[in-house]
């Protein structure tokens, strides 16, 4: 299957999803800084750490979506262990 979607934010969001699990919908740091001081009080982004998505060197800022009506899952695939081994190899 191609998952070159031809554009890098789209390649971007097709990342992000599938790193989500269950009802989960993440967003990247920059869509947080987009949207963070807009949404309805009920909404809230919480960050699940750094990930490396598929084909970028560097680990970015990833946010999950809450809302009270919605049940989410506790975990993100992927790990922040991908993280801190990328902050190593750095440091």
């Amino acid at each position: 299957m191609d998952r070159d979607y031809r554009s890098p934010a789209v390649n971007r969001c097709a990342k992000l999803r599938r790193r989500a699990v269950g009802n989960q919908i993440l967003v990247s740091e920059t869509t947080y800084s987009i949207v963070a001081d807009i949404l309805r009080s009920d909404i809230q982004l919480a960050s699940v750490g750094k990930r490396r998505l598929e084909g970028h060197d560097r680990p970015e800022d990833v946010y999950v979506v809450q809302h009270p009506d919605v049940r989410l899952e506790a975990e993100v695939a992927g790990s922040d262990l991908e993280a801190a081994e990328f902050l190593n190899r750095q440091g």
